[in-house]
């Protein structure tokens, strides 16, 4: 039985919806595919066991120094010449080394492994079933034919073919290389009338690996800009990706700084006590030989020929005290107390949820001088929610419902039919897009959808995706005279001087962009009248207000003019419809950890996506302008 539609909006006006009227793999197929193709999962990279790691702790230059110690003690111990308590001393110094640093590090990798599989659960947006279902499936369940909804900021999941539309992709994490490549369809798509649809039994993959054709996607490139829809062609270890990770695997660690440290260390403690060794002994056979026979040459010669049981004695003497120096040279203590200290670190840190995989690691965090931080997701929680719409004459409306009607008409197909994201409106949940068009969306959560009834009625023409150079998204729609009938308020009856009246677009993105170009707002009653200078400042006091607390902002306008040839450019005579306020609230360690970072001398930086501090709150805004460290994106470009 086929599976029963999703619910979209009133029409598919951007790339998720146009994608819902594909033919994706039913779960027969999916679980066909999977046993024939094989899964989307990586195996994960080979892990020593307790005695492997500690067999490689014994590699140390200073362990291997006192192990030899422990064997010339042992020995002059046996022979009665030395005593057993400097052996037994370091013995147990040497396994506490070796064992407290490879316990400490078995634990922490087996943490670090139960870590990496909770951040591996990466969900991806897939077509599945006759009528397109949009599916959030992990990527590990990816197989071979799947259909994949791509957009700005995602991870490529699987090496594969793009459908529709066009994508720039960053392909450097398998070229090195940092130009972004423009991604387009085949001019022969396997979906394309008379092709073999991927659903079909008949469908074969083509896999050929060629970086820089123009219509492939890799594994692990991230698309910077656009949408469309991906067909899954090699998935798992088969990948481009996959190969390049299992031959990274065996790689061997170099060593960290102190390791590098402690290895010049035992050189010289090597040298000097073989140095200070070789004087010892040869102070002691100067003395029995020459000293004690008189400075006499004669009676050192008779001493050597007359009594060389004596003579031989004082060698042997002289050998041991030189091994007694070696071994006493040897700080059997220092590998312990490192072993220790880093051990109680490594504990301390994992109580506050930091975890390091390497005792080592340590080292390297009490190293740090200079420490930069993101914003969204690790100063903040990074989860966005909407909490009111601004007007155009700051009217302030923190439920939809309680928007007059006329203008809420405007609000809800402006939200509806230009973000990206779609609602299920049995469940509530919303797939695809970003977090903030997720966020936005969600703020009529408590409206119905736009009927479903009415596809066909709206035509998508064009669309801009958002990115952060340009900071903003628009799609530019035809809409049909029976749909301008039933909602006339979307004719929004504009001035002559506002377009050709034929296209309706719907732009949205940061007010430091859009705000200038808007000249007219839609007003309580649907109507359009002029911005006029009061208006915007009142305007921008009061997005400077919500700014102050932390909160994004994000302008939603419509144009009945084109839009610009060119996608960076932005469209002019723009209409605002109203701008909501976004929250991402501020995780309540954030601000106490850079104080005791600054506190313990560590200089602070933020990264920032705009040349401005904007949404950030007032506390974390001083805390980040006083370190004076800032790096933008067009910084890091």
């Amino acid at each position: 039985t086929p599976p029963s539609p999703t619910l979209t909006s009133l029409t598919h006006t951007n790339t998720m919806r146009r994608a819902t009227d594909l033919q994706g793999l039913y779960p027969s197929q999916v679980l066909q595919r999977r046993q024939r193709y094989g899964g989307n999962a990586l195996p994960p990279p080979a892990r020593e066991s307790f005695w492997d790691q500690l067999k490689g702790n014994f590699d140390d230059p200073l362990i291997k120094i006192l192990l030899t110690a422990l064997a010339v003690t042992l020995t002059l111990a046996f022979f009665g010449v030395a005593e057993w308590v400097e052996g037994v001393g370091i013995g147990v110094a040497v396994f506490i080394a070796t064992f407290v640093a490879t316990l400490s590090e078995y634990k922490n990798e087996e943490s670090f492994q139960s870590l990496q599989e909770e951040a591996g659960r990466i969900s991806v947006t897939a077509i599945r079933g006759e009528r397109g279902e949009v599916h959030q499936i992990p990527i590990e369940d990816v197989v071979v034919g799947d259909l994949l909804l791509l957009e700005a900021g995602d991870k490529v999941p699987a090496d594969g073919l793009l459908l529709t539309n066009h994508l720039l992709v960053d392909q450097s994490s398998l070229t090195g290389e940092a130009a972004l490549l423009k991604k387009l369809p085949p001019k022969e798509s396997p979906l394309s009338e008379g092709g073999v649809s991927p659903s079909s039994s008949s469908f074969s993959p083509v896999v050929e690996i060629d970086f820089y054709d123009e219509s492939a996607l890799f594994r692990g490139s991230v698309v910077s800009d656009g949408e469309g829809v991906m067909l899954v062609q090699s998935v798992g270890t088969s990948t481009s990706y996959g190969r390049l990770a299992l031959e990274l695997a065996a790689h061997e660690d170099r060593e960290s700084p102190l390791q590098l440290k402690l290895s010049i260390l035992a050189e010289q403690i090597a040298r000097l006590s073989y140095v200070g060794a070789a004087l010892i002994a040869l102070s002691f056979l100067f003395k029995q030989y020459i000293i004690d026979q008189g400075w006499s040459f004669s009676a050192t010669y008779a001493y050597l020929t007359e009594t060389p049981l004596i003579a031989l004695q004082d060698a042997v003497t002289a050998v041991t005290l030189a091994v007694i120096i070696v071994v006493v040279a040897v700080p059997e203590g220092l590998p312990m107390m490192i072993s220790i200290v880093l051990s109680l670190n490594m504990r301390r840190l994992l109580r506050s949820n930091v975890l390091v995989r390497r005792l080592m690691g340590i080292e390297t965090a009490g190293s740090l001088s200079l420490l930069f931080a993101d914003k969204t997701g690790t100063l903040t929680k990074g989860k966005f929610e909407p909490l009111a719409l601004i007007t155009g004459s700051s009217e302030s409306y923190v439920r939809p419902e309680d928007i007059p009607a006329p203008l809420r008409a405007v609000v809800a197909f402006t939200i509806q039919e230009g973000t990206p994201s779609i609602r299920n409106p049995d469940t509530g949940d919303i797939l695809g897009g970003n977090t903030s068009d997720q966020a936005i969306l969600q703020y009529l959560h408590s409206l119905p959808p736009l009927s479903s009834s009415h596809s066909g009625e709206v035509e998508l023409v064009r669309e801009v995706s958002f990115n952060s150079r340009r900071k903003f998204a628009a799609v530019q729609l035809s809409l049909s005279p029976s749909l301008l009938l039933r909602y006339p308020v979307l004719a929004l009856d504009p001035p002559s001087a506002l377009g050709d009246g034929d296209y309706f677009s719907i732009v949205k993105g940061a007010p430091e962009i859009l705000l200038p170009h808007c000249k007219w707002q839609v007003t309580a009653e649907g109507k359009v009248v002029e911005l006029d200078p009061h208006d915007r400042d009142a305007l921008c006091l009061r997005m400077d207000e919500v700014a102050r607390r932390g909160e994004r902002l994000i302008l939603l306008t419509v144009t009945h003019d084109r839009l610009p040839l060119e996608d960076d450019e932005c469209p002019k005579n723009l209409m605002l419809v109203g701008v909501l306020c976004v929250g991402d609230e501020l995780r309540p360690t954030s601000i106490p950890a850079i104080e005791r970072c600054r506190g313990a001398g560590v200089q602070t930086g933020f990264i920032s996506f705009s040349l401005s501090l904007s949404f950030c709150s007032h506390s974390l805004l001083h805390l980040l302008i006083d370190s004076s460290l800032t790096v933008s994106d067009d910084h890091r470009r």
